[in-house]
């Protein structure tokens, strides 16, 4: 029995993967300073150009593909990012530009906003390789709000009051610089660990309008930062029939109450390898478990499997005897 259970152990006590897993995170802007989610916006025509600063508020509905290691719940590596949607908002702002004898122009962005998304052409997921990204790989949309644009002085009949709106005419652009992304664990009850994700992603965009003959070049740039949290579910210990973090007596107890049951056998009864039966292949997951919990992953000495053999095969002395 001895050298069975130790035999048993050495092929299925092995090192836990980590497995890939695709969770949907909501990251939110930080709060605006100088250096994140403040756009610097800029309206062109002709030599005429004035700049306005926009703060920028709002959620990115994300995908992450993640590594991590279910025994320390470690993120080991992410590797895939995927925009599925989510608002940004964009502050109003004024832009106010003359020249003496020659006039001037007015523009005002109102109600700016828009969407981040990972083109399917790609296909998405974009990919991240040591917590970096290119932002190449996903664009921006502003898909709503209007620029209102007027000539001033001896411009103002030359340039007419026109009103663009950016849901007819939308501004879509990419970003060929890198952003960065990470996750870090934040804690964990139970099976379930808390992580923390923070984005940092590089934002620039250009479009082109004509407006009575003129060309007028809007134009943005940035960066952009939010944070978010998610949760991922690590699989039970083999061998934790009870689902408590710890394979021991108690786990021993309840597959020996269901010790030899045929085709009906689940988890919570011993069926650790889900073939619905309860034997010695479960028997030997358990062995090669023995005394395996949430915060390490060993496998055990000898001496701990001889006593597990003895424990289990007095459990299942008793079961027959009621039996």
């Amino acid at each position: 029995m001895r050298r069975w259970v130790w035999g048993m152990a050495a092929v299925l006590a092995m090192a836990i993967p980590a497995p890939a897993a695709v969770v949907p995170v909501v990251l939110t802007l930080d709060p605006a300073t100088d250096a994140i989610n403040t756009a610097h916006i800029t309206a062109s025509l002709s030599v005429l150009s004035d700049s306005d600063d926009s703060t920028v508020t709002g959620t990115m509905n994300t995908n992450l593909t993640l590594d991590f290691n279910p025994v320390t719940r470690q993120v080991t590596s992410l590797t895939g990012l995927e925009f599925t949607g989510g608002r940004v908002y964009f502050s109003d702002i004024h832009l106010e530009k003359s020249v003496i004898f020659v006039g001037g122009v007015t523009a005002d962005g109102t109600n700016l906003e828009g969407t981040f998304d990972t083109p399917d052409s790609l296909p998405p997921p974009g990919a991240v390789t040591g917590g970096q990204f290119n932002a190449g790989d996903h664009t921006i949309i502003l898909d709503h709000g209007t620029f209102t644009i007027q000539g001033t002085g001896n411009l103002s009949d030359d340039i007419p009051l026109t009103t663009l709106y950016l849901d007819d005419d939308p501004i879509e652009a990419t970003t060929e610089a890198t952003g960065t992304l990470s996750a870090s664990l934040q804690g964990v009850s139970g099976y379930v660990a808390t992580y923390g994700a923070v984005l940092v992603l590089p934002l620039t965009f250009e479009q082109t309008y004509t407006v009575s003959g003129f060309s007028v070049v809007v134009a943005g740039e940035g960066t952009l930062q939010a944070r978010g949290t998610f949760t991922v579910q690590s699989p039970p210990l083999p061998g934790d029939a009870n689902k408590d973090g710890e394979v021991d007596k108690k786990d021993a107890a309840l597959l020996a109450a269901n010790w030899l049951r045929t085709g009906t056998a689940v988890w919570h009864q011993g069926d650790f390898n889900a073939d619905h039966n309860v034997n010695d292949l479960d028997l030997a997951i358990l062995s090669a478990n023995w005394g395996a919990s949430l915060a390490a992953a060993a496998v055990p000495e000898p001496s701990a499997l001889a006593g597990l053999a003895a424990l289990v095969l007095l459990a299942l002395c008793r079961a027959a005897r009621r039996r």
